[in-house]
């Protein structure tokens, strides 16, 4: 293959955008990237990127070039990863970005976030880098109102694109101390939980009280299919002792349907050898030290 039929097969995986770093893996060099730009068959759209064959640039394609002028280790962050992962809020955002304090330059027309922290929560949308969604909902809490969050946290879940264990997760692995939008994400993730039949914010006070207190890490919303092909969620689980543990709502059995159902939920989960451990919201708010304790020494025997 010629040089130019290498770099168009590279370009059109790639939204037709390129980097130098492509042009020079092809076997070409600086003088062919000029003669293209020249002639009209690139534009430069930041240093060192290139769109091949010249087209009008959608939104996507600039949230592309960004991240190719910005390094590989630059993610779509904020704004623009809510509206990348589809989430509701709000309907049009800038090129945002995410990169490592001590990178490039900033990529033209695009806002840039500095971090010192590793930027590991990524995926992969539309063959697009961009943070993970409970990362993207993190720091959406740094630049946007509480009322669009909240409808991104809502459609997110109910979109299955992250589970309340994921909400819970994110907070205790990132949420600290210096992160932007931190004291936000734990009131509106613990106002929604409450909320929800899968998760509360006992669930958050509780796991952060078995990190503290040294108890192996459970898997969060541990997925359980019994017997006769049902699926369950259980909020705190560890498979290999075959234990779980789970947190009612602050509120008992709204009626005698539900109850009957949990009875057989609870039974069925007995029967596949899983022991289980029960709290309320109202025992963890009253007494956590001692619900943490009783759920070590539950662990541990």
């Amino acid at each position: 293959m010629s040089i130019d039929a290498i770099i168009n097969e590279v370009a059109r995986s790639n939204r037709y955008i390129i980097d130098r770093a492509n042009v020079l893996a092809a076997g070409g060099n600086d003088h062919l990237i000029a003669r293209r730009v020249r002639m009209g068959w690139w534009e430069q759209i930041h240093s060192g990127v290139y769109q091949v064959g010249i087209r009008p640039m959608q939104w996507t394609d600039r949230l592309c070039a960004a991240i190719d002028a910005a390094g590989e280790c630059a993610a779509v962050s904020h704004r623009a990863a809510l509206i990348l992962w589809g989430l509701e809020g709000i309907g049009s955002a800038p090129v945002e970005i995410t990169v490592p304090v001590g990178s490039g330059p900033v990529p033209a027309g695009t806002i840039v976030h500095r971090t010192r922290r590793p930027i590991d929560d990524v995926s992969v949308v539309d063959g697009i880098r961009v943070t993970s969604v409970a990362r993207t909902l993190l720091d959406a809490c740094g630049c946007l109102p509480e009322r669009v969050v909240l409808a991104a946290i809502d459609s997110a879940v109910r979109g299955r694109l992250v589970t309340p264990g994921g909400l819970v997760e994110m907070i205790r692995r990132k949420a600290g101390r210096g992160v932007k939008g931190t004291r936000m994400f734990r009131r509106l993730v613990s106002e929604y939980l409450d909320r929800q039949p899968t998760g509360s914010f006992a669930e958050l006070s509780v796991l952060e009280g078995i990190d503290r207190a040294g108890v192996p890490r459970p898997v969060l919303q541990w997925e359980v299919v019994v017997d006769d092909g049902s699926r369950y969620y259980l909020d705190f689980g560890w498979p290999d002792p075959m234990k779980a543990v789970e947190i009612d709502g602050w509120e008992t059995h709204s009626s005698s349907t539900a109850h009957d159902r949990d009875l057989v939920r609870q039974n069925a989960l007995l029967a596949m050898g899983i022991e289980i451990r029960r709290y309320s919201g109202r025992a963890v708010q009253r007494d956590l030290p001692k619900v943490v304790g009783e759920i070590a020494a539950f662990i541990a025997s």
